[in-house]
């Protein structure tokens, strides 16, 4: 019988590890699709910013720490490998034309869909980064497919309807799953009971914005692609819904990795702005 959640089979100690390393590199993926979003006033909410602390302590961490799980193991190399990768494409001139942004989001998207692959192989249950990771997953083949088909002029419309099907069931779960979920990784992190139930209370109202928001992102791409005529003006309003859906989710992306950074790292909060 599968488990509710991978972290099940491994020790506490070993799953607050890494949960501790995902914090810093999610955080550092985090801050730089925030500085990427076409709306600056997203990034006014991060005035300072801890990257560069964010990485070199999550070096430190993948040198230090020795779990006894292979499989957690295995994920934090996945974790920093996709960290460290970012980081060296970010830091790397790609120009300033259309066609080197382009390449690096393409080489970006990449590295994530490997990641994300990566992490579902390793992990292959049910608990709510799971599901979601999986929604993720399926979200870049549609963007993907959306840009081929507009490349190509080949009808991809199956291919990516399949995806945001496949999305919307794995999002149809209710209230209740994500606090049994959430409830279920903070007493596996060691830690005190208050700081549990402080990680809880964050975290399901997190992750219920989350699911509500991406909803409401593939209900309004799929409602795109079925219109006909694309220079509508209620097509052209439908695309700005999805604009708007974007920022947010990014936004609240980054407020989630920016919390749980300052809550495993709490020095992280005297990093001074640059």
């Amino acid at each position: 019988m599968t488990k509710e959640a991978w972290f099940q089979s491994v020790s506490n100690y070993d799953f607050t590890a890494y949960m501790e390393l995902k914090s810093l590199c999610e955080y550092v993926h985090a801050r730089h699709v925030l500085s990427e979003s076409s709306e600056q006033q997203l990034l006014r909410t991060d005035r300072c910013d801890c990257s560069i602390y964010a990485l070199d302590k999550a070096r430190e961490l993948v040198l230090h720490t020795k779990p006894e799980s292979s499989t957690v193991k295995k994920l934090i190399s996945a974790e920093w490998n996709y960290a460290y990768k970012l980081s060296r494409i970010r830091a790397r001139d790609y120009g300033r034309d259309d066609s080197g942004r382009v390449g690096r989001e393409k080489l970006e998207l990449y590295l994530q869909q490997q990641y994300l692959r990566r992490y579902l192989a390793l992990t292959n249950t049910n608990d709510i980064e799971s599901r979601m990771n999986r929604v993720f997953l399926d979200m870049i083949y549609v963007l993907a497919g959306i840009q081929q088909s507009l490349e190509s002029e080949l009808s991809l419309m199956p291919r990516i309807n399949r995806h945001i099907l496949n999305s919307l069931g794995l999002l149809a779960f209710d209230f209740g799953k994500i606090v049994s979920s959430i409830r279920l990784v903070s007493q596996s992190l060691v830690m005190s009971k208050q700081r549990q139930w402080d990680y809880s209370q964050h975290f399901i109202e997190y992750w219920d914005d989350i699911a509500g928001l991406t909803r409401k992102t593939f209900r309004l791409t799929r409602s795109f692609l079925c219109h006909s005529d694309k220079e509508s003006e209620e097509c052209q309003t439908i695309v700005a819904d999805l604009g708007k859906a974007g920022d947010q989710l990014i936004l609240l992306e980054f407020q989630g990795a920016h919390w749980n950074l300052c809550f495993h790292f709490p020095e992280m909060l005297s990093v001074k702005e640059a």
